[in-house]
């Protein structure tokens, strides 16, 4: 709603409405920084030049109040009019706030004949408008975005297929074949299952010969893996316990005869992988395993005298180099 006084009422006008609409101090979260858009119509060009009105509302409210607009909280429209009959300035007000909402409006209308006697009134209003209070949506939409929660790891199931070697403590190698899965649960260690097959075979003379097969099952706990930043290296370790099934079987001896035993122990591991595709990896294993059994099969040879073969190892050290497929 406008106001219309004349000149001699100006300041009476000024203080009013900074007492009933100004705001307080303690209630000013923080200050709002504000760009002055001004316009002035005809015959006001040498009323209120907008550095002056800059200057006389910062030294009113002792504080830095205008930016320029690519730094501003808000605008400030003002726009100053000159009405000749009978003669009179008038001043409209609007302020926003950077989403364009309307914050407060003031309209003033001073009865003079010279922008002097106007320009206290409308330099008050200004600061008026200008030191109003930062509106909570204001203030929350300066708030610093809260920070993106962190998706759970997915399940990751991983199987491993490879040729093998196992060396044992006589020094004996023997081929083979490797087969293994992880399983990798968010927010636990990864756990894994495998399989090692090998198969030796000896002629203690040329007339006699056996063959040992043996298969070791390992249920193990890994390590996290270890990644590098592109993600496409990857190291762990692992370690459980151990169950090897032995099956020997001779020929040529005077008691020809297939024997099965069992060897408990345990095993460590240690895993390395490349990525050769998002879902395929070339992986490389090293095994070492130990138990303090030892199992052997006696035979007799031709002569009647007793041949004792060993058939497992305190210590075996494994190797394998496969193609690790990345299930889900």
């Amino acid at each position: 709603m406008p106001v219309a006084v004349r000149a001699l009422s100006c300041r009476a006008l000024a203080l009013a409405l900074v007492a009933t609409a100004a705001p307080s101090r303690a209630e000013e979260p923080t200050s709002a920084r504000v760009w002055l858009d001004w316009s002035q119509g005809r015959r006001t060009e040498a009323c209120l030049p907008p550095e002056e009105v800059v200057r006389d509302v910062e030294q009113l409210l002792g504080r830095r109040v205008f930016v320029p607009r690519s730094e501003s909280d808000r605008t400030l429209h003002v726009d100053v009019t000159h009405y000749v009959e009978p003669s009179r300035y008038a001043a409209q007000m609007v302020l926003r706030s950077k989403s364009g909402r309307s914050l407060g409006t003031r309209e003033i209308v001073i009865e003079t004949s010279t922008c002097d006697d106007a320009s206290e009134a409308f330099v008050l209003a200004i600061s008026m408008l200008a030191d109003l209070p930062r509106t909570a949506e204001e203030v929350a939409s300066e708030a610093p975005p809260a920070p993106p929660q962190a998706l759970p790891e997915p399940w990751r199931l991983q199987a491993r297929l490879g040729p093998a070697l196992a060396l044992d403590g006589s020094g004996s190698v023997a081929p083979g074949a490797h087969v293994s899965a992880m399983l990798s649960p968010p927010g636990v260690w990864p756990f894994g299952l495998g399989a090692l097959s090998t198969l030796r075979w000896s002629s203690p003379t040329p007339a006699t010969r056996y063959v040992l097969s043996s298969t070791s099952f390992t249920a193990t706990v890994c390590l996290p893996p270890h990644r590098d930043r592109e993600r496409r290296l990857e190291v762990t370790g692992c370690a459980g316990p151990q169950a090897t099934f032995h099956i020997g079987s001779g020929t040529g001896f005077a008691v020809d005869r297939t024997a099965v035993r069992t060897t408990l122990g345990g095993e460590l591991q240690v895993y390395g992988g490349y990525a050769l595709s998002p879902s395929i990896r070339l992986f490389a294993m090293l095994g070492l395993a130990a138990t303090p059994q030892q199992v052997e099969i006696v035979f007799q040879d031709p002569a009647g005298n007793p041949r004792r073969v060993d058939l497992a190892s305190h210590v075996t050290v494994s190797a394998s180099i496969g193609l690790a497929f990345d299930i889900f």
